[in-house]
């Protein structure tokens, strides 16, 4: 074990990568980390693994740690739960708690199927074949950020088959559609024993990508696997002090292979505000910048590392405003209804300081003020016709501007008239007119015509529908009387 590592190293010393062939097999490259050894270690220090190339690593060889967040038996000291959604045991498969667990992370570069699997083999004479199970969570907005109270069955992306792990029948996990630019979290069980309890062997454990070249298949992102790669800047935007106008925006920056010199700098185009971070790096980098202007101007914050060009980033923010600034829209049309009305909205801008306070107008009639924190936009329910504008708004610490305006049409409803009723003689055709000017018009009778010819008596009932999609109605009685008997009388 000792020659073979020494071997790797030095091969590595005098090269910088490495191929190996397996016997029959195709040439892969070693990736060996600086921490490839460590017997297991944390969700926040997943590492990036990618496709082109299969990763190899060494496992850890205690036995018996566990994931950060075991529950253990107080008594036994066995686990007994963890808020790691382990699939395999959860679904029946065997297996149980992983021991010594290592985190990988990867991310797709295009949409597309991805099929990855483990090989295990446990270094040393006893030749033993560990389980070597797996499973991967995700998808993620940013590297680490679901450790570790999102690691649950919710956001499981796949559970492979658990089956004895041998090079041609490994665990195999299928991902059938990937979101690109997402990241997804790989836990695996990095430790092993062989022979006996108190005789812990290490693992070679093998991570590949097995659809690579295939036509539907996803293509990872091994850029930040080699290179510095700042991934991802999050950015949260403090409120506007009412005292200084200004606000403030801190985040993370997470990174990948950062150098191992120089330093970290965030900075904002517009000031050239900036926070330095010196060596070494570890991803995640927490950063604060305060002092920002409340301009509700778009900033763009930089980061990057001074001695590795190129590795940079990024992101742009919308600074908040102190005063509100109200526009106003929506409007529209609506059926002369009782209880209709048509909503007006009003707009206000993202993190100006709350609550706001607006008056509007109806026909250049002022309407009580409104005082309001959301949601927004505010929904004013129109019941009157006419034009709706913003008079003034303001909060606590100054006025803002308004602009915009909204229409409020009630349309009356359509009148079709069928007359009076009619009383008519057996034998006769009487023709019903709804009148002209619909665009739909349906009878009790099933007929959806303007005019109806009828010839029995009853009550006649006509809806119609106008270009504004109103209905109106109306009825009539028709009644056909039978014609009177001629009188017969006799001359004595």
């Amino acid at each position: 074990m000792l020659r073979r590592i020494n071997l790797i190293i030095i091969l590595l010393f005098l090269t910088g990568s490495l191929a190996i062939v397996k016997a029959g097999g195709r040439p892969f490259s070693i990736r060996v980390l600086a921490d490839d050894t460590i017997p297991f270690d944390s969700c926040h220090q997943a590492r990036p693994v990618c496709g082109v190339n299969p990763i190899w690593y060494v496992g850890g060889i205690t036995y018996g740690v566990w994931d950060e967040c075991i529950i253990l038996d107080t008594i036994t000291g066995a686990p007994v739960g963890s808020c790691i959604y382990y699939c395999q045991m959860a679904q029946g498969q065997g297996g149980g708690f992983y021991r010594n667990p290592l985190w990988w992370f990867f991310r797709p570069l295009t949409p597309g199927k991805l099929v990855i699997t483990a090989y295990v083999r446990v270094l040393g004479p006893s030749g033993f074949n560990d389980q070597g199970v797996f499973e991967v969570f995700g998808p993620y907005s940013y590297p680490t950020s679901a450790c570790l109270d999102s690691l649950d069955e919710t956001h499981l992306a796949c559970c492979p088959l658990h089956t004895p792990v041998l090079p041609d029948n490994p665990d195999t996990c299928i991902i059938e559609n990937v979101v690109p630019g997402k990241y997804y979290l790989l836990i695996s069980s990095g430790g092993s024993y062989a022979g006996s309890w108190t005789n812990p062997l290490p693992l070679e454990y093998r991570i590949e990508q097995l659809n690579i070249g295939e036509p539907d298949a996803t293509t990872l992102d091994c850029g930040m696997v080699y290179n510095c790669t700042i991934l991802d800047v999050t950015a949260w935007l403090s409120p506007c002090n009412p005292q200084t106008n200004t606000f403030g925006v801190s985040g993370q920056i997470y990174f990948t292979n950062p150098p191992s010199t120089g330093q970290l700098v965030v900075w904002d185009d517009i000031t050239g505000s900036a926070v330095t971070f010196n060596a070494p790096f570890e991803s995640p980098v927490d950063y604060s910048l305060n002092g920002l202007p409340c301009d509700n101007l778009i900033h763009v914050m930089h980061a990057a590392f001074w001695d590795s060009a190129g590795c940079e980033y990024s992101v742009q923010i919308q600074a908040p405003v102190l005063c509100p600034q109200a526009v106003m829209n929506g409007g529209g049309g609506a059926c002369d209804i009782s209880g209709v009305s048509v909503p007006v909205y009003v707009q206000f801008p993202v993190n100006a300081t709350l609550p706001y306070t607006f008056i509007y107008r109806v026909n250049g009639v002022p309407q009580p003020p409104i005082t309001t924190s959301g949601p927004f936009p505010y929904v004013i329910q129109g019941t009157a016709a006419g034009i709706y504008q913003l008079d003034s708004c303001w909060n606590l610490y100054c006025g803002g501007e308004v602009s915009g305006q909204a229409i409020v049409e009630f349309y009356p409803l359509p009148q079709p008239d069928l007359g009076p009723d009619i009383s008519t003689c057996e034998g006769k055709t009487v023709t019903l007119d709804a009148g002209p000017g619909f665009i739909n018009y349906v009878w009790n009778t099933g007929d959806n015509t303007r005019w109806l010819e009828v010839d029995k008596s009853g009550i006649y009932q006509v809806w119609v529908t106008d270009l504004h999609n109103c209905e109106g109605t109306d009825t009539i009685d028709v009644n056909f009387v039978p014609k009177p008997t001629p009188l017969l009388i006799k001359h004595n």
